[in-house]
C-alpha cells in the first residue's frame, strides 16, 4: 500500500503556491445569504471552481502540538492534511484522487505545497480515521523532502461547502465557506463523538495587500476578523462535555 500511494504522490511535481497574504472573517450562519448576495453583486464566481464541497483529514501529534501551535499564534505555524473534492457518498470508483497538504505560515504569509495521491473510497467514509491508508501517510514526507519531529496520526475529517470568487483588479481571491462539521475522528485519540456542526460561516481573503479591501466594507457590520481555525474548532467543540457545547 505504501509503495503505491508513494509512486502516486511523486508522479508530478508538487503544486508550490506563491506567498500571500489571508485574511479571516467570521459571520453567523443567518447572515449567509446576506454576504452571499453581496459578493455575488461585487465580485466575480472564480472561472476554474466556482462553488463544491470540501473534505479535509487534519494531521497532528498524539499530544496535538499543531493544534497547541495554532492556539498559542506561534509565528512559525504548519499544516498538514489531506484534501479531497466532492461529496465522499457520490463516490463510486474504488480509489478516491486527493492531495497531500503541506502549509505553512510565518507571520502573515503563507505558502502551501501540494502532492497528488490516491486513496482508497472506503478508507474515506469510516468514522475512525484509525485505518492503514490514512495512517501510512507521514510516511511519505521523508521522501517529498519534509521532515518532521515526532509521530503525526490523521485527528480530524473537516467538511464544508466552498463558494469562491475573484476581484481581478486587485488579484485577490475570496471564498466563503458554509455548513462546517466533522463528521469523523480518530478515535484512539479523541474521545468526543461525531459528528460536530459549527455555527458560523467563514470569508476567506487572500491576495497581496495586508489590509481589509475597500470593496468589503459593506459587510463590516456583518463579520469580524478572527484568526479561525476549522480543524481547531471542531477540535475544540468534540472535547467540550456536551452540557457545555455552544
Amino acid at each position: 500500500m505504501l509503495s503505491s500511494l508513494l509512486a502516486a504522490a511523486t508522479a508530478d511535481a508538487p503544486r508550490t503556491d506563491a506567498p500571500s497574504f489571508e485574511q479571516k472573517f467570521l459571520f453567523d450562519r443567518h447572515d449567509l445569504p446576506l454576504v452571499m448576495s453581496f459578493l455575488e453583486h461585487a465580485l466575480r464566481p472564480d472561472p476554474g471552481f466556482d462553488a463544491g464541497r470540501i473534505s479535509s483529514i487534519y494531521y497532528d501529534t498524539p499530544l496535538l502540538d499543531l493544534y497547541h501551535e495554532k492556539r498559542a499564534s506561534y509565528y512559525l505555524k504548519s499544516k498538514i492534511r489531506v484534501r479531497w473534492y466532492g461529496k465522499t457518498a457520490q463516490q463510486r470508483a474504488d480509489e478516491v484522487n486527493c492531495f497531500l497538504e503541506l502549509k505553512f505560515k510565518i507571520g502573515g504569509t503563507r505558502r502551501k505545497d501540494r502532492f497528488p495521491l490516491t486513496l482508497p473510497a472506503a478508507a474515506l467514509k469510516k468514522r475512525n480515521l484509525n485505518v492503514a491508508a490514512l495512517n501510512a501517510i507521514p510516511a511519505l514526507l521523508p521522501s517529498l523532502g519534509y521532515s518532521f519531529e515526532g509521530a503525526l496520526a490523521p485527528m480530524l475529517l473537516v467538511q464544508y461547502e466552498r463558494r469562491r470568487f475573484v476581484h481581478a483588479a486587485s488579484d485577490t481571491r475570496v471564498a466563503v465557506d458554509s455548513d462546517i462539521c466533522c463528521p469523523a475522528v480518530n478515535q484512539q485519540f479523541v474521545p468526543g463523538m461525531p459528528p460536530a456542526f459549527l455555527e458560523v460561516c467563514l470569508l476567506e481573503i487572500k491576495g497581496p495587500g495586508q489590509t481589509t479591501p475597500g470593496w468589503a466594507e459593506p459587510l463590516r457590520r456583518h463579520i469580524w476578523r478572527h484568526a479561525f481555525s476549522k480543524y481547531a474548532s471542531c477540535l475544540e467543540y468534540l472535547l467540550q462535555p456536551a452540557g457545555r457545547r455552544e
